[in-house]
C-alpha cells in the first residue's frame, strides 16, 4: 500500500477488519463509512463517519490491532489513506489537526458523536459574529482608518497618502463585500489601492487579495512570500476557512527596516516571528501607530502560535516591539489599544509563564516517547 492514496469502496465492502494490524488512518472524501465491533458473533454498528471526518487513527497512535472493522455504507465511498509517518507529521506541525484527532478520539470513547448538547466551535463563532455590524470604520488619524468586518476576516488598515493608498491585510474573500462597503463609505475605491501589505500568510489575512483588481503591488516578508508561492495551504490554513485558493503573487519583498511611504505616512517594517515565521509588524513613525498582525492583540492577548511559529520567537519579537515606544496598538483582530507598552508587557508575562508551565508539563509527562515516534516517522516520510 502506498504512503498516501485515494481508494473507492462499494456498499458493504470492507476497508479493514477488527483485530488487523494498522499503520495508516483514513479520511472520508465521499459517502459514509461504518465502524462496527463483533458482539456475540455478529457485527454491531457503533459509529459512522462522513466527508471530512477521519477514522482508523487509534491503531496508528497506539500501534495496536484495529479495535473495530470499517466498511462502506454507501456506493462509491471514497477515502484517502495516510501512513503513520505523515500522520505524526500532521500532529507535530498543525494544531488544528491535533485538536481534530483529540475530538475524534474523545467522541469515539464517549459515543456522543451526535449529542445535540454539543455546539461546534464554528457555530459558536458564527453566532458571535452575527451580533456585530457588517463593517465598522474606525478613524485613527488624518487619513488613517481601521476597517473591521464581522466575518472571520482580520482587521484591515488603510493609509491614504498623497502618493500612495496603502492597505494592510486584505482579509477573507467572504469578507470582501463588507470591506468594500467600508472603503466606499470613506470614498476609497478598492481599485484605488496602490499597495497591499500582508502581515503574514494566514488565509484570513490574504484571501481577498485577488479581488483588488487595480494596479496594486502586494508586499510581504520573504518567508510569507515563499509559502504563498509554494501553495503551502498547510501553512496558510486555507482549509480552516473553507475558501478556494487565492491565486496571486508577492511583487515586493519586505525585509527588516524597509519603509513604505505613502507621501504622508512612513511604515517601517519589523520582522516579528512567533505567530508564524514570516510575520511582520509595522510602525508608522510620524504618529507612533504600531500594527502587530496576530503577534499580540489588545489587552496583551496572544494571537496564537501556529505552524512555523514558536513561543521563544514571540518573546524575541515582543521585546523588539516594546523598545519602539508606540502610541497606539493596532492588532490583526479586535479593538485597538491606547496602551501598547502595557499590552506588550502583559503578553511577555504570558509567554514566559507558558514556557515555564510547559517545561513542567514535559518534565512530568516525559515527552521522550512522543518525540521519538516523530523522529522514527521521518524514515517513513523519506522512503
Amino acid at each position: 500500500m502506498t504512503r498516501q492514496h485515494f481508494a473507492k469502496y462499494q456498499r458493504d465492502e470492507l476497508i479493514f477488519a477488527e483485530g488487523s494490524e494498522g499503520d495508516e488512518f483514513f479520511i472520508v472524501v465521499t459517502g459514509r463509512v461504518g465502524l462496527s465491533k463483533s458482539v456475540d458473533g455478529r457485527q454491531e454498528l457503533v459509529h459512522q463517519v462522513g466527508p471530512g471526518e477521519l477514522f482508523g487513527e487509534i491503531a496508528v497512535i497506539s500501534s495496536t490491532p484495529r479495535s473495530a472493522s470499517a466498511c462502506a455504507l454507501e456506493p462509491d465511498t471514497s477515502v484517502i489513506a495516510v501512513d503513520k509517518g505523515r500522520f505524526l507529521y500532521l500532529i507535530s506541525q498543525h494544531p488544528g489537526f491535533a485538536v481534530l484527532v483529540m475530538e475524534t478520539v474523545s467522541r469515539w470513547l464517549r459515543k456522543k458523536v451526535d449529542d445535540p448538547k454539543i455546539t461546534s466551535s464554528t457555530a459558536q463563532l458564527n453566532d458571535r459574529m452575527q451580533r456585530t455590524p457588517a463593517c465598522t470604520v474606525v478613524p485613527l488619524e488624518d487619513r488613517v482608518w481601521q476597517l473591521r468586518t464581522k466575518s472571520r476576516s482580520c482587521n484591515s488598515y488603510l493609509f491614504r497618502g498623497r502618493r500612495k493608498t496603502i492597505l494592510v491585510d486584505a482579509g477573507l474573500n467572504a469578507g470582501f463585500d463588507a470591506l468594500k462597503g467600508c472603503l466606499n463609505s470613506i470614498e476609497v475605491s478598492p481599485d484605488a489601492i496602490d499597495t497591499i501589505i500582508l502581515t503574514h500568510e494566514h488565509f484570513d489575512h490574504i484571501g481577498a487579495v485577488p479581488r483588488f483588481t487595480g494596479c496594486r503591488v502586494v508586499a510581504a516578508h520573504r518567508l510569507t512570500a515563499h509559502k504563498i508561492a509554494s501553495g503551502d495551504d498547510y501553512a496558510i490554513l486555507r482549509g480552516s476557512f473553507g475558501e478556494v485558493a487565492a491565486d496571486f503573487g508577492i511583487e515586493m519583498i519586505l525585509d527588516e527596516g524597509a519603509v513604505i511611504d505613502s507621501g504622508d505616512h512612513r511604515l517601517r517594517v519589523f520582522h516579528t516571528p512567533g505567530h508564524t515565521s514570516g510575520s511582520i509588524s509595522l510602525l508608522e513613525e510620524r504618529r507612533g501607530l504600531l500594527i502587530t498582525g496576530d503577534l499580540v492583540l489588545a489587552g496583551g492577548h496572544l494571537g496564537g502560535v501556529f505552524g512555523s511559529g514558536n513561543i521563544s520567537d514571540t518573546i524575541y519579537s515582543l521585546d523588539t516591539l516594546g523598545a519602539l515606544r508606540a502610541r497606539l496598538h493596532l492588532p490583526g483582530h479586535g479593538p485597538l489599544s491606547t496602551e501598547p507598552a502595557r499590552d506588550i508587557e502583559r503578553a511577555l508575562v504570558t509567554c514566559r509563564q507558558l514556557l515555564s508551565d510547559t517545561r513542567t508539563i514535559f518534565e512530568t509527562l516525559s515527552g521522550q516517547e512522543g518525540i521519538n515516534k516523530i523522529i522514527l516517522s521521518l524514515r517513513d516520510i523519506n522512503r
